[in-house]
């Protein structure tokens, strides 16, 4: 038996100055399958993202980042701060 899942990932801010919250969200839609992969991180080997035949264990991890809930929540912050002027350094590996 196969479930959906839905993972929600949420990075908040909050400007002191003025108050306001900033909410960054993403989600990525995926099943609950029998674990394939390693098993070294949380529910990696149980996930299989939709539209892909691996888990999040059994794919590099180059590419399972690229797609992941988190990243992309994330990428949303720093396109905010980039449309704000900020720059980034994106250096570290």
């Amino acid at each position: 038996m196969f479930r959906l899942w839905k993972w929600l990932y949420n990075h908040g801010m909050v400007n002191r100055e003025c108050g306001t919250n900033m909410q960054f969200v993403d989600e990525f839609q995926g099943r609950i399958v029998p674990a394939r992969g390693p098993t070294d991180f949380g529910w990696d080997p149980v996930f299989q993202p939709d539209g892909y035949e691996q888990t999040y264990a059994e794919m590099p991890k180059e590419e399972k980042n690229k797609i992941s809930h988190r990243f992309r929540a994330l990428a949303l912050v720093k396109s905010h701060f980039a449309e704000a002027g900020y720059t980034f350094e994106t250096n570290c590996v």
